[in-house]
């Protein structure tokens, strides 16, 4: 296609997306933990001027483990870290169920519990 010419292999696409566009979306993220091995190499892959959107995993937003979910919350902040230190890390995205609206108890929820992200400064 316009992006990605045919045959080009996936450790390719990185560098050819990055020399369009000035940020990508990671939407892997949701579906695993992310590993800041992956992201390191993501951050020498794409060109320096790349910015990053992560979104968070799952566990996080959609598969709540009241007992496990600041392990999980302390994890994903330490596989992003590569990135936030390179001070390329555009947004987290935090993307919740439809059933979970725009409500005050809903707000109270994420002012609780989502400080311990959100307490790291994310701008650059």
């Amino acid at each position: 296609g316009p992006v990605y010419p045919e045959g080009t292999k996936p450790a390719a696409r990185l560098s050819l997306y990055s020399g369009l566009f000035r940020t990508v979306e990671l939407d892997h993220t949701y579906y695993g933990m992310p590993k800041a091995t992956n992201l390191e190499k993501m951050l020498v892959t794409g060109d320096p001027d790349l910015t990053f959107s992560i979104k968070a995993y799952r566990a996080l937003t959609h598969e709540i483990n009241p007992s496990s979910w600041k392990g999980d919350a302390k994890a994903y902040r330490e596989a992003i870290d590569p990135v936030l230190r390179a001070g390329r890390l555009e947004a987290v995205l935090f993307q919740f169920p439809p059933k979970f609206a725009y409500e005050a108890d809903n707000r109270r929820y994420l002012d609780k519990n989502y400080c311990l992200v959100s307490k790291v400064s994310l701008r650059r």
